[in-house]
């Protein structure tokens, strides 16, 4: 190829994705062309016709465009509506904008739907296949995938569809600690840290009901310890999809669980280290950042090797996904680690230098060797 490559990048347009998309002009030699999901819905064609063009193709999450949300909903919602998860209607990205949980599963369709539409018009290389994309974000997929390939994962209790039979999984498990996530959630959105020993109930989440009965995640971590309230909220997110399962004790790090979000890639990967006092370890709930030598030297090079080992072998069991991040972590014991989950768009994140988001930045520099070596090749 003797000439700058095309890559399209299908996402949302808002400024936080696209000041990094536009640093992949130094690295390629020429600004991606970049689509929203909008764009895409009210230009199909004009999409098929630059999905024929590209040499590359990249996906990305909607991040906070409206535009771009609404037209994900629009698309996912008859595919998740048949396989039985609850949906918004047309006014769900508004509510999503102001901290509604809405329905991840819509979301999770609509994506795959649209790279379906994409991938249809084009035959370049892509950052991810629909069907891995789909996987990735349904948790029991997710770990259905990890336990075939032999990968630790925590153990699954079931899907639960009511407070009731929370209650029955839990009767059947010899620990008293569970936690239940949205099926298709994502940044710990609907998710409930849950202790349960005979009739005493106590559960930490991001999730509450508005006053107006809207179903919404919050920054502040609820602690709820009345056993009604605690059901009226598990049977509010049933509709949304549950996945009930163990909760994995953490390795502390300076006296607080930590977890490692890791970016497969050319090269080491990226490696972020959190860590926090309550059971989520989301930064934007307030969990702290530590440099990964800090706690590899905690658990030592053989566990950390082991790892890593771990961590290769969880993204091959989504092959397509160049631009995932793994959630995992090491146990109380540190030989032992279990992989959590697998996030599509889980390379944003921006731990680099000024601010910069190193793996979007090393995935430009692997697109740039990639085609130099086509054009030295086709030279």
């Amino acid at each position: 190829m003797s000439r700058a490559p095309n890559i399209l990048y299908v996402g949302g347009v808002g400024p936080r994705r696209m000041a990094f998309v536009s640093a992949w002009r130094d690295a390629i030699g020429k600004r991606p062309l970049c689509v929203s999901y909008a764009s895409l819905a009210k230009s199909p064609e004009r999409t098929a016709a630059l999905a024929a063009e590209a040499h590359y193709i990249r996906f990305d999450s909607p991040d906070r465009d409206r535009e771009a949300l609404a037209s994900v909903l629009r698309r996912g919602k008859a595919d998740a509506a048949r396989a039985g998860f609850s949906v918004v209607g047309d006014d769900g990205a508004d509510a999503l904008m102001r901290g509604a949980i809405g329905s991840p599963a819509q979301i999770a369709y609509g994506l795959a739907g649209f790279a379906e539409d994409v991938l249809a018009a084009s035959r370049a290389p892509a950052s991810l296949a629909p069907t891995d994309l789909r996987a990735s974000f349904d948790k029991t997929e997710t770990h259905v995938r990890f336990k075939s390939a032999g990968i630790p994962v925590p153990e699954f209790y079931g899907n639960p569809s009511s407070f009731e039979d929370v209650r029955k999984l839990l009767f059947t498990q010899t620990s008293a600690r569970a936690f239940l996530k949205v099926r298709h959630g994502s940044s710990a959105a609907g998710m409930m840290a849950i202790v349960q020993r005979g009739p005493h109930w106590r559960a930490i989440t991001t999730a509450f009901k508005s006053a107006s009965g809207e179903l919404c995640a919050t920054r502040d971590l609820q602690t709820l310890t009345n056993e009604a309230d605690i059901g009226n909220l598990i049977d509010a997110l049933a509709p949304l999809g549950l996945h009930l399962e163990s909760w994995a004790p953490k390795f502390a790090l300076e006296g607080a669980g930590c977890d490692l979000r890791i970016v497969p890639q050319a090269g080491d990967p990226f490696i972020r280290i959190r860590s926090s006092r309550s059971p989520m370890t989301n930064l934007h709930l307030g969990a702290n950042r530590h440099d990964a030598a800090q706690l590899k030297g905690e658990v030592g090079e053989t566990n950390w090797q082991a790892m890593l080992d771990t961590a290769r072998r969880a993204t091959q069991a989504f092959p397509s996904l160049r631009t995932a991040g793994l959630d995992l972590a090491f146990l109380i014991h540190p030989r032992q680690h279990v992989v959590f989950e697998i996030n599509a768009f889980g390379s944003f994140v921006k731990d680099g230098p000024d601010g910069a988001c190193t793996p979007y930045l090393q995935e430009a520099a692997s697109l740039a060797a990639h085609f130099s070596l086509q054009s030295e090749a086709a030279s």
